[in-house]
């Protein structure tokens, strides 16, 4: 990048909280691909898959990725917060999504929103991990497509 380690810790104070930055432009990037906050609920799921295809054309990110989360489960990493508030709002965001599947009859009432959210991180997490141990075989936006379609009950 043309910056010094000294130019680095001026907007950083050490590794971690730079890597955090780095998956927080991640981020941002990913809200590009997943409208996450429209009303189109299979958009959004659409939208997810979509960004799991992405993220297999980004190796070196999605193994940063996997590596930092599980550091920073410990709560003093400087990524802790990071990843708490990360997950608590796609968490949510996701509930608000099977919630309105629930509501224009999509999926059965009294679907396990909160479960579905829950379940769909899990796998979309777990995905990446596995790939990045066999990408040859593992397709991580063929396996949530087809999880995804199955708690609808038709294709995606």
């Amino acid at each position: 990048m043309g910056m010094s380690e000294a130019g680095l810790l001026h907007h950083f104070p050490n590794k971690s909280a730079l890597l955090a930055a780095v998956l927080s432009h991640r981020d941002d990037l990913s809200a590009t691909l997943v409208p996450m906050d429209g009303d189109d609920p299979i958009e959004t799921l659409r939208g997810l898959v979509a960004l799991a295809r992405y993220n297999a054309s980004v190796p070196g990110v999605v193994a940063l990725y996997c590596t930092l989360s599980a550091e920073a489960t410990s709560p003093d990493h400087p990524a802790h917060d990071y990843f708490v508030e990360r997950y608590e709002g796609t968490r949510a965001r996701l509930e608000r999504t099977f919630g309105l599947l629930v509501s224009a009859g999509r999926v059965r009432a009294g679907f396990p929103t909160t479960s579905a959210a829950f379940m769909t991180l899990a796998l979309m997490d777990g995905l990446q991990v596995q790939w990045l141990l066999a990408p040859e075989s593992v397709d991580m936006a063929d396996e949530l497509h087809a999880f995804l379609s199955g708690l609808l009950g038709t294709e995606l």
